[in-house]
């Protein structure tokens, strides 16, 4: 990707201003959270924070989320005065990483590429599932690029320092509702199925369940009432969180974490059981998985893919968890392969540059961005995936996007 450096060097000191300002906040210097030593004294010696975990030496820990899990326990013990105060730590603690891992690595890799240009090293198999994850280096000598796949969602100041080549616009397909189609697939729940044949709203329908009102009057409030809007988005915390099985209090503690969303103990016990009424073949998927799994000793994805599962007494639930995880986020991964094979046969001036989370980003030509990306979103929904998959699929597998002048600016 090439990298807008007047914007990177406007960045670079609006960030430690940034800086500067949270840790006046604070108390302290910006430099301790990048000393887990001085950080550690200062959180758990000065102030006396509750720990809540430890580093393989022993000493407690303060990385990313275990303060996460601080500031959590902290909200939930009502001592909001110290979750407020953790929450300015993990802001400096964001910046700081932002500009040890994003703006002050694009200029090692700037200075030595020499182009303009960023590479981010791509690791096919990166993780078990067979989703891609990038490298910042090469052979962990010279910086050619940044960890995309690590990138912070919410971060378009970083996002937007990254263009298309002159003459190129960047295309953006991401499959929609990828895990829940999958989901209803793999699991064969006719609650989820009939939900995606009929093109409904599926993380409306979730939250009309939560709050007990009807799909119609759902719908119609949705844009203009926000408490509406409020529980739409719950169904989709809880849309992503309980497919994989999970308990009220992990359920809790990862919508806060992940999401920064607060949900007491109570309303995720709830949520949780209208999930598992609403859509009774997902509780039944992972007793059969599971079952199946342990007498195969793998599990598999759509195209025949397996991962093999061991420790089945002493790490049983995180083997069970693999074993209920790779089916769908392996087919997820599968799917995207299938993606840039049919842009990459089909498309002669559109060149596949970066696979992220659930989306394919491509670059074409100006003049011809706007067609080809309406003619690829239809080339994806139309893909027959028994040509791949030893599953059928009886409910539409779709894409959504748009392209844009930079990676933060896809529309």
């Amino acid at each position: 990707m090439r990298v807008d450096r007047a914007k990177l060097d406007a960045l670079k000191p609006r960030i430690a201003v940034t800086r500067t300002r949270l840790a006046a906040k604070i108390g302290t210097s910006t430099s301790v959270v990048s000393s887990p030593k001085q950080l550690g004294n200062l959180l758990f010696k000065q102030w006396g924070m509750p720990v809540h975990s430890f580093t393989a030496s022993g000493t407690a820990s303060t990385a990313k989320d275990a303060l996460m899990w601080i500031e959590y326990n902290l909200r939930m013990a009502g001592n909001i005065e110290a979750a407020d105060r953790m929450k300015l730590v993990l802001q400096l603690k964001n910046f700081s990483t932002v500009e040890s891992k994003y703006v002050k690595t694009m200029y090692e890799a700037l200075d030595h590429t020499g182009d303009g240009y960023i590479y981010g090293a791509p690791k096919i198999f990166g993780t078990y599932t067979g989703r891609y994850t990038y490298s910042n280096s090469t052979k962990k000598v010279h910086k050619t690029g940044i960890a995309l796949h690590q990138m912070p969602r919410k971060a378009t100041y970083i996002r937007e320092l990254l263009l298309p080549p002159p003459g190129h616009k960047l295309i953006e397909l991401d499959a929609s509702g990828q895990e829940s189609r999958l989901m209803a697939l793999r699991s064969g729940d006719e609650n989820m199925l009939e939900i995606f044949r009929n093109g409904m709203n599926f993380h409306a329908m979730s939250g009309t369940a939560i709050i007990g009102m009807p799909y119609p009057t759902f719908m119609e409030l949705l844009k203009t009432d926000k408490m509406v809007y409020e529980y739409r988005q719950r169904g989709k915390l809880l849309n992503l969180a309980a497919n994989f099985r999970i308990g009220a209090k992990s359920f809790s503690e990862q919508a806060f974490v992940k999401y920064e969303e607060f949900i007491d103990i109570a309303t995720s016990n709830h949520m949780l059981s209208v999930f598992k009424r609403q859509y009774p073949g997902v509780p039944a998927y992972w007793t059969n998985v599971i079952r199946q799994s342990k007498e195969a000793g793998y599990t598999e994805e759509f195209g025949g893919r397996r991962y093999k599962l061991s420790s089945w007494n002493e790490k049983s639930w995180v083997t069970e968890s693999a074993a209920l995880m790779f089916p769908i986020q392996g087919a997820g991964a599968s799917m995207k392969n299938i993606a840039v094979h049919e842009i990459a046969s089909k498309f002669d001036d559109v060149h596949f540059v970066l696979d992220l989370h659930d989306a394919n980003f491509s670059i074409a030509p100006v003049d011809v961005a706007e067609e080809r990306f309406k003619q690829m979103n239809e080339t994806l929904d139309k893909i027959d995936y028994s040509k791949y998959w030893r599953h059928p699929v009886t409910i539409p597998l779709p894409y959504e996007g748009g392209f844009g002048d930079n990676f933060g600016d896809v529309k």
